[in-house]
């Protein structure tokens, strides 16, 4: 059955007043601490118990909505904002279907091993939102070319049938590379399947039209807190001047919700998953043809209680960090 992809973009539909220019410092911690709480203090008046600082919902305005084009039924799990797309009106770069799939054989999961399946991403241009009431009225975005694979196949090799082609990242040139790039995400939903206690690479990168891939990358070290599994999910990119004050200038940021432990041995443990949202900033490579892990910092994560916290059927939410954590809970699409 065909689904149909609602635009619900948050550049086209909500206009952000109070962010284009970067806030005053409220002169809370600034260090670069990582772990449960992450390293920085809200300051300023709260407004119900809420921060004044924090994105309130006066903040935001409802412009209205518009459709994906069929190409992206059964996927459009990750986008981003290409500036210089659409003759620079700016256009959106849109992940396809939700796994790495052989071109003779769209809409499938790579479950036939002598198939090659890759990642694919499409470049739309932004309608005007619109706000109707019959959702089938909606403007349709239009495909400016094919859809373009941008992985060069290195998603199925982490694992053929159980990653899904989570995010996409536009990042321009950095350092010595020869032109801007894209990013890409991957999350391996069932690893404890697929590796076992093992992390595992998330992220690669492509030039614009999809060649001259690099990766897959692990994000940080092989040691706790980092590990696949609270990679992958979503990727984005956070403001230069945070970067540069909070992140030590690592620019792009990476999470998911797994949670699970990489072992099980221990009762309560920051190894494997997180049992709620997580977030790791880590820098943009400098050259074209990088080798070993990316340069991370973790912003946020949750232990695990496993089987104490969201375990199968016996799981007691006061013991969880995260409140009224499940294991059903997800992020995605940040």
């Amino acid at each position: 059955m065909k689904r149909h992809l609602l635009g619900l973009l948050a550049l086209a539909m909500l206009s952000w007043p109070g962010c284009e220019t970067r806030p005053s410092d409220n002169g809370g911690d600034t260090t670069n601490g990582g772990g449960s709480g992450g390293g920085t203090t809200d300051g300023g008046a709260a407004t119900g118990g809420v921060p004044a600082e924090r994105l309130q919902t006066t903040d935001f305005t409802y412009l209205g909505a518009f459709r994906l084009p069929d190409e992206f039924n059964w996927g459009a799990l990750g986008l981003c904002c290409y500036p210089g797309g659409d003759g620079g009106a700016g256009s959106l770069l849109v992940t396809g279907f939700q796994s790495p799939y052989d071109s003779t054989h769209p809409g499938e999961a790579c479950w036939n091993a002598e198939w090659d399946c890759r990642a694919y991403f499409g470049e739309v241009t932004i309608p005007t939102p619109t706000v109707l009431s019959n959702w089938e009225d909606l403007p349709v975005a239009t495909l400016r070319n094919t859809m373009t694979s941008f992985d060069g196949g290195l998603v199925s090799t982490v694992n053929r049938e159980w990653t899904f082609v989570s995010d996409i990242e536009y990042v321009p040139r950095q350092g010595t590379q020869s032109s801007d790039k894209l990013y890409g995400s991957l999350n391996f939903w069932y690893a404890e399947g697929g590796v076992g206690e093992n992390t595992f690479p998330t992220i690669w990168f492509a030039n614009l039209d999809g060649t001259q891939t690099r990766g897959m990358f692990q994000v940080g070290p092989d040691s706790a807190p980092y590990h696949g599994r609270k990679m992958g999910a979503y990727l984005f990119t956070a403001p230069e001047w945070y970067a540069d004050q909070y992140l030590g200038g690592r620019t792009l940021v990476t999470g998911r919700s797994r949670g699970t432990p990489r072992t099980g041995f221990e009762p309560v443990t920051t190894d494997g998953g997180s049992q709620g949202p997580t977030l790791f900033a880590f820098r943009p490579w400098d050259s074209d043809s990088p080798t070993g892990n990316l340069d991370a910092l973790p912003v946020l994560y949750y232990r695990v209680a496993f089987p104490g916290c969201g375990g199968p059927n016996v799981g007691d939410p006061a013991q969880c960090d995260y409140p009224d954590f499940t294991m059903c809970d997800d992020w995605t699409g940040a």
